[in-house]
């Protein structure tokens, strides 16, 4: 079970005056080879960004932070990174130049950057998949199409191609996962009807599997956010756009099939949906819920055969704020773990984390940083062991000056099953 003992220390990755930085995105294999990258910029200039990234053998430290792209070369933002089981890492970002990719092999460095998508107008928004074999997808907006690029391990990136069967009427928010067999679960929110989201499932050969399907029943949405399994069972999450009610939505898919008609997870004031899957097809959602009093971190849950349950909270009541989920499933078992801020006022926020185990209770969050924490995620590796990263910010101490200075921090921690 979680626990402080189970936990590591805090190791600090990279500390700055100048810069301040978003959410880490981690990745890691059952050996605990890991990787982190997360975006930088300048408080004063949002062009001086850039992309960092730190890699870490097993039972080794964590490596110096190296600049996979820097505002020399026009700044760039919104990185992903994936690994396969074998511990070789991809990380992909946007840039003026569109969306860019690098490779780490394991036991090695960074590799060549190359540009994902096509010449001319740069890409928008895209999202980086990499199933176990080391097989990768891109899927981004460019134009008015939505676009998917494709790399066999150890192969080049093939030149992007525009998805089948997609109006030339806008897309937006596309995402992608991808199962064992190389299939490939991809949606967007398609600007008409009224902004809806849409789904379509390619078969490793590229080839669609069916039609294209409309999954919401409404709009404006916003916050799409996919998972799925290595079988390929999977789940697309959204939030509907509203002054008075955010609902939640979701749609699920059994390997194989289609996906089910959308069910209404939450249909209040809600934020941040994060889901996973697990190997037996068992979906969950994590999401904030916005209360007079406070924010709380509550979690809805669908067998693979069953129904959603109710939404509840994941964190004892009367302990102040939760928010900002993040949410892992572990790839062989049906453990999950999760990570949110938490604060009492007036004390700063940290990071808890916590354990759902296969019979489906939350244990007792465990604080896991130091205080003035923030944006966490986490991932969960074949054997149960994890990885946590966050932002943490804090006061620079006798620097001389009159005005208070602060620097912000990448910290992460470990979890090792007892």
């Amino acid at each position: 079970s979680a626990s402080y003992a189970a936990w590591s220390a805090p190791q600090k990755i990279v500390s700055s005056r100048v810069w301040q930085y978003e959410r880490p995105q981690l990745a890691r294999d059952v050996f605990a080879d890991a990787v982190v990258v997360w975006h930088r910029e300048e408080e004063l200039n949002e062009t001086l960004s850039g992309v960092e990234a730190a890699t870490r053998r097993a039972n080794a430290a964590w490596s110096s932070p190296v600049t996979l792209h820097g505002p020399r070369r026009g700044g760039a933002y919104a990185p992903e990174v994936a690994m396969d089981s074998s511990g070789n890492a991809t990380a992909a970002w946007q840039s003026l130049l569109g969306v860019q990719a690098v490779s780490h092999p394991v036991g090695g460095s960074w590799g060549r950057t190359v540009t994902v998508s096509r010449r001319g107008r740069r890409a928008e928004a895209f999202q980086l998949a990499l199933d176990g074999r080391g097989d990768a997808a891109a899927v981004f907006e460019r134009y008015v199409s939505l676009e998917l690029a494709t790399r066999r391990r150890g192969g080049p990136w093939r030149a992007p191609s525009a998805l089948p069967g997609i109006s030339r009427l806008g897309v937006y928010e596309p995402k992608v996962a991808m199962d064992a067999r190389g299939e490939m679960i991809i949606a967007w929110v398609h600007d008409q009807p009224g902004r809806r989201v849409q789904a379509l499932v390619l078969g490793a050969n590229g080839k669609p599997e069916g039609s294209i399907q409309t999954l919401s029943r409404k709009g404006p949405i916003t916050e799409l956010q996919i998972a799925a399994n290595a079988n390929g069972d999977a789940v697309v999450v959204w939030r509907e756009e509203g002054k008075n009610a955010r609902p939640i939505e979701a749609a699920t898919r059994l390997a194989g099939r289609r996906f089910a008609n959308a069910v209404t997870i939450s249909r209040q004031k809600d934020t941040d949906p994060t889901t996973a899957v697990d190997p037996r097809g068992d979906a969950t959602i994590l999401f904030t819920r916005i209360q007079p009093a406070a924010t709380t971190v509550e979690a809805a849950t669908r067998p693979a055969h069953g129904r959603w349950s109710a939404a509840k909270p994941v964190a004892p009541p009367g302990r102040g704020s939760t928010f900002a989920p993040h949410l892992a499933a572990g790839p062989t078992s049906g453990l999950l773990m999760a990570v949110w801020g938490a604060s009492v006022a007036p004390a700063p926020a940290v990071i808890e984390a916590s354990i759902r185990s296969p019979k489906g209770t939350w244990q007792t969050p465990v604080v896991i940083s130091p205080p003035a924490s923030f944006s966490p995620s986490i991932t969960l590796s074949a054997n149960g062991a994890a990885t946590a990263a966050w932002v943490q910010q804090g006061p620079l101490m006798n620097n001389g000056e009159r005005e208070p200075s602060f620097y912000e921090s990448i910290e992460t921690a470990d979890y090792e099953p007892g």
